[in-house]
C-alpha cells in the first residue's frame, strides 16, 4: 500500500510561513507594550495549556498499557473484509495511528472523545490522506450515510469503503 505523498508547497509557502510569523510576533510585542495585563495572562495561558498536555499524555499512557497486546490484526479483524476494502482498513488505521501514535487503535475507538481528534484536522488532513492512499473519491460525502454520523473509527471505515474509486492505486513491487 502507498504512503501518503504530503504535496511540494515550494519556497512561496516557506517565505509567507515567515511573514506570517513575523506579524505575530509583531503582534503579540505590540499588544504586550499597549496592554500591560496581557504580560501576566501569557504565563498563566502557558501553564493551562502545559497541564492539559500533561492530562492528555497521561491518559494515553494508561491506553497505551491498556493496550499493549493489540496490534493492526484485531484492528482488521473487527471488519467483514469479504464486504470492507482491505486497504481501506489498512489506510484508516496507519493515518489514524499517525495521529494518535502512542496508543493502538481500536474499531469502536471515538474519534473525537477517545482519541480527542480534532475535527478540522480530521476535514482537511486525514480525510484527504486516505483518499489519497486508497484512491477513493471525496466527492458527494454529504450523501454518504456513515459521513453523516461519523463517530468511531470504524465508522470512518465504512464511510471510506461507501465512496467511489477515482483510480487504480499502484505499488511498487
Amino acid at each position: 500500500m502507498p504512503k501518503y505523498q504530503e504535496p511540494n508547497n515550494g519556497k512561496l509557502t516557506v517565505i509567507l510561513g515567515f511573514i506570517l510569523l513575523a506579524l505575530l510576533v509583531i503582534g503579540v510585542i505590540y499588544s504586550v507594550a499597549s496592554t500591560p495585563f496581557l504580560f501576566l495572562s501569557i504565563p498563566i495561558f502557558a501553564l493551562y495549556v502545559y497541564f492539559e498536555n500533561k492530562k492528555t499524555k497521561n491518559k494515553f499512557s494508561l491506553l497505551a498499557k491498556e493496550r499493549s497486546e493489540i496490534s493492526i490484526c484485531e484492528f482488521a479483524r473487527s471488519f467483514n473484509t469479504k464486504k470492507i476494502d482491505t486497504w481501506v482498513v489498512r489506510a484508516v488505521y496507519e493515518q489514524i495511528q499517525e495521529y494518535v501514535p502512542s496508543v493502538p487503535i481500536k474499531a469502536n475507538d471515538t474519534l473525537f472523545e477517545l482519541l480527542e481528534i480534532d475535527e478540522e484536522d480530521l476535514e482537511f488532513d486525514i480525510l484527504s490522506e486516505i483518499s489519497q492512499r486508497t484512491g477513493r473519491s471525496l466527492d458527494s460525502l454529504d450523501k454518504n450515510k456513515y459521513f453523516k454520523s461519523l463517530k468511531t473509527v470504524s465508522d470512518l471505515v465504512y464511510m471510506f469503503n461507501e465512496q467511489p474509486l477515482i483510480n487504480k492505486v499502484i505499488t511498487n513491487g
